[in-house]
C-alpha cells in the first residue's frame, strides 16, 4: 500500500530539515548497528536501513491485510462483470467509440479493463485513447481491415466513466448490432452501462470497441482511507518502526560479520530486547486483552475494523462478496 510509505523515517539518514516520526522514536536502533551488519553488497548502513524499512512496511501490510481474512467485510477483486452478446456489423463510421459508466455504489470501486476488441475498416497502426476525466491513457494498436482484433491491455480507473476511441478521429470503426434479449434479467442488478461515443456526444449504441470490463473493489484504497484516521496513522507508523527493529536485531544475532557490534554483543540482552519488540508489535497490530491490572487495548486491525463500520452503506464493504454479471443492454 502506497500510504504506508513515509509514515516513519530513519533518523540518521534523513536530511537535517526533515521531521519525524522516526524509527528511533520507538526502537533503540543506532546507525552504528546498521553499519556493522551491512554486507559488502549492501554498501552502507544507510542503504541497508532503507532495505529493512521497506521489508518492515511489506510485512506490516501483510499482517494488516491478513487481519481482514477472518470475518471482515472488505470485498476484493471482481464484484461485477460486463458480459457481451453484441457483434460488429459491416457498417463503419469515423469519430466514434464506446462509453462505460460505473454505477456501483462505492467510493472505493474502480473500472478495470483487461482487453479491447475492435473492428476497423483500415489496415495499420493507430492510437487508442482511454479517457476518464482524470487523465488520458494511450495504447498503440494495429488494425486489420474488416477483421475483429482482440488486444490485451492493463487499465484501471477510479473514475465513474471511461471513453474509448481512436486518437485519429478520421479512422472508421464498425457499428455494433444489438444483443439478444435477456430473458433472465428480471430483478438483476446492473452496475455498468455500455453506450456509444460519437462526435463528442454519448449515444445509445457502442461503436468500434468492445472492452472486457469489470468493477473491482480496491481493498488497498479502503484500508488506506482507514489508516489516514488520526488514531490509526501513528499506530501504523509505530508498528513499522518496531518491525524494522525486529528485522535488524534478528539479523544482528545471526550476522557472520566480525566487528565491535557483532563480536561484543550480549546475546542474552539482545534476545530479551527482541522478545520485547515482538510482544509490542503484536499488541500494536492486534491489540491486547485485559491482564494484570492493564486495560484491554485495541490494535491497528481493530481500529480499522471499527472505521469500516461507519462505511456500512458502501457496496464494497459487506459481509458477503458476490460477483454479479449481466448481458450488455443498450
Amino acid at each position: 500500500m502506497e500510504c504506508l510509505k513515509n509514515l516513519v523515517k530513519i533518523k540518521d539518514t534523513c536530511d537535517e530539515n526533515q521531521v519525524g516520526p522516526f524509527v528511533q522514536d520507538w526502537v533503540n536502533l543506532p546507525s552504528s548497528i546498521l553499519a556493522h551488519i551491512a554486507s559488502v553488497d549492501e554498501l552502507s548502513g544507510a542503504l541497508l536501513g532503507e532495505s529493512i524499512l521497506n521489508s518492515a512496511i511489506n510485512q506490516v501490510q501483510s499482517d494488516i491485510s491478513s487481519g481482514f481474512a477472518n470475518g471482515n467485510s472488505i470485498k476484493s477483486g471482481n464484484v461485477f462483470s460486463l458480459v457481451h452478446n453484441s457483434t460488429f456489423t459491416n457498417s463503419y463510421i469515423p469519430n466514434s467509440g464506446s462509453y462505460i459508466s460505473n454505477f456501483y455504489r462505492s467510493a472505493f470501486s474502480k473500472i478495470t479493463i483487461n482487453s479491447i476488441t475492435f473492428k476497423a475498416q483500415f489496415e495499420g497502426a493507430f492510437i487508442l485513447v482511454l479517457e476518464d476525466g482524470i487523465e488520458n491513457k494511450e495504447f498503440d494498436m494495429v488494425a486489420q481491415a474488416n477483421v475483429p482484433i482482440i488486444v490485451p491491455i492493463e487499465y484501471s480507473t477510479r473514475s465513474k466513466y471511461v471513453k474509448i476511441y481512436a486518437k485519429d478521429t478520421t479512422k472508421n470503426f464498425a457499428l455494433m448490432s444489438k444483443n439478444t434479449a435477456c430473458g433472465s434479467c428480471s430483478g438483476r442488478k446492473f452496475y455498468m452501462e455500455f453506450k456509444g461515443y460519437q462526435n463528442g456526444l454519448i449515444t445509445t449504441t457502442p461503436i468500434g470497441f468492445i472492452p472486457y470490463a469489470f468493477i473491482e473493489c480496491d481493498s488497498d484504497f479502503i484500508q488506506c482511507n482507514a489508516i489516514s484516521n488520526a488514531m490509526v496513522k501513528p499506530l501504523v507508523g509505530k508498528a513499522i518502526a518496531i518491525k524494522m527493529g525486529i528485522i535488524a536485531y534478528t539479523r544482528l544475532l545471526l550476522s557472520p560479520r566480525l566487528n565491535d557490534s557483532t563480536v561484543n554483543i550480549n546475546q542474552e540482552a539482545v534476545g530479551q530486547y527482541l522478545s520485547d519488540l515482538e510482544n509490542k508489535y503484536r499488541e500494536t497490530i492486534f491489540g491486547s486483552v485485559q491482564a494484570y491490572g492493564h486495560a484491554q487495548t485495541k490494535g491497528v486491525v481493530d481500529l480499522i475494523s471499527d472505521s469500516l463500520k461507519s462505511l456500512s452503506n458502501d457496496d464494497c464493504i459487506d459481509c458477503s462478496s458476490r460477483i454479479y454479471t449481466s448481458a450488455v443492454a443498450f
